[in-house]
């Protein structure tokens, strides 16, 4: 397996700017769609509205091994099965310092940094308000199966059912006795 390495990279609306089929990876309309194999994600930004099933300002749904990281959005974002700030869905990839002021909405899984998440998410702030007609909404991730660390939300989450200021509901992986949060501040309204 390669590594491929993608630092920095700036998504301005509407702008394709990579396309690596034989890795899985495409982007279209100012953010990488789906990302498959072994990729580090660095010093990415989008500033373009996105809308989608599956939707996130960097990423909309991530299955690569790697990590994001340093990643930004302000553009405003809406999906209806997994939205975030950062990446609609993230399975394996540990997501770090990343940073959200877009306004972010959708159905189900709507967070202001990751829409579903299964791995750690450390040292991540969202400013950006979050809203879900659905299920799962919350300031970093919606729906969370692994460890928030040093997070911070700063805005208002709204939603029908499930719904956090750091994260709309905690998956079976967190059932244990050990610390789920640590150092996380949720000082929305």
């Amino acid at each position: 397996r390669r590594n491929l390495n993608y630092s920095p990279v700036t998504f301005h609306r509407n702008e394709v700017c990579i396309r690596v089929d034989k890795y899985s990876v495409a982007v279209t309309k100012g953010y990488v769609i789906r990302f498959k194999d072994k990729i580090l994600v660095t010093d990415c930004s989008n500033e373009g509205n996105i809308s989608g099933t599956i939707a996130g300002g960097v990423i909309g749904y991530n299955e690569s091994e790697e990590a994001l990281k340093e990643c930004t959005n302000s553009g405003d974002i809406t999906g209806t099965a997994y939205t975030g700030g950062i990446a609609g869905y993230n399975s394996v990839a540990y997501v770090a310092d990343c940073f959200n002021t877009g306004m972010i909405s959708g159905v189900d899984n709507v967070g202001g940094i990751v829409g579903y998440n299964s791995q750690s998410i450390s040292e991540c702030d969202n400013n950006g308000e979050v809203s879900s007609i659905g299920y799962y909404a919350g300031g970093i991730a919606g729906y969370s199966d692994a460890y928030v660390v040093n997070c911070t939300n700063d805005q208002t989450i709204s939603g029908n059912a499930y719904v956090g200021g750091i994260v709309g509901q905690l998956g079976e992986k967190n059932n244990s006795t050990e610390s789920v949060f640590k150092n996380v501040v949720y000082s929305g309204t």
